[in-house]
């Protein structure tokens, strides 16, 4: 196993991962955070289970909640990952998607608008029930605000307005360049860990991550 790895050959590094927090159990998060791991990040999708259930994403909100409250019982940080626009999503599941989230005891939170990639269930499913704005992938990442698509249960203004509630409380996140903070914190503690000694250049890597979370959470309520 991974951990046992860095653990056995007491190699001291900082990492995080992408994980399902439903299939966590306190042992496995002890030993994250005991192999170095300060970073979890876990693709919620929606707090809604019906949704959940729709996308085949094989949980419950229930399981998941449980494994981020492993995770931070052995102190590892938690990133939830949001979107707006799943099949059978509506203004109302977002609106408790954000409730959730605010309670969730998560340290950071994302939610992202949908985009549809041609081959996938979400194509499909948009061709059959919704209106496409553009096909034209390409330009998925230049449209402003993000909404590529519609469905009757779920129209333009009401992607808009969740688009809004998700602004206001400093969620939304759908930037794919990355800014100056995230280059200068990322380069710096590059140099710094070289210079430094190991549990310094730690520290400091920290904080500049930690300035660069906060950057980040202001620029999405401006």
């Amino acid at each position: 196993m991974f951990c046992d790895l860095l653990i056995s050959k007491n190699i001291k590094i900082l990492w995080s991962a992408s994980i399902r927090a439903d299939l966590m159990s306190q042992a496995l998060a002890n030993k994250m955070k005991e192999a170095g791991c300060y970073n979890a990040a876990i693709g919620i999708e929606s707090a809604n289970n019906e949704i959940l259930s729709r996308i085949n994403k094989s949980t419950t909100i229930e399981k998941i909640s449980a494994g981020i409250r492993m995770l931070k019982n052995a102190g590892i940080e938690v990133l939830s990952q949001f979107v707006i626009g799943s099949p059978y999503d509506t203004l109302e599941t977002v609106k408790e998607s954000v409730a959730y989230a605010k309670k969730s005891g998560c340290d950071y939170t994302n939610f992202y608008t949908v985009l549809p990639f041609k081959g996938t269930p979400q194509w499909d499913y948009v061709l059959e029930h919704g209106t496409f704005y553009t096909r034209e992938i390409h330009d998925f990442h230049t449209i402003n605000p993000r909404i590529v698509f519609e469905t009757p249960e779920f129209p333009y203004k009401d992607r808009l307005e969740a688009i809004r509630l998700v602004k206001k409380n400093g969620f939304y996140s759908n930037k794919d360049k990355k800014s100056w903070w995230f280059d200068f914190a990322k380069e710096t503690s590059r140099k710094i860990q070289r210079l430094l000694p190991e549990s310094t250049g730690e520290r400091i890597y920290m904080i500049l991550k930690s300035i660069y979370r906060l950057k980040i959470v202001k620029k999405n309520n401006l």
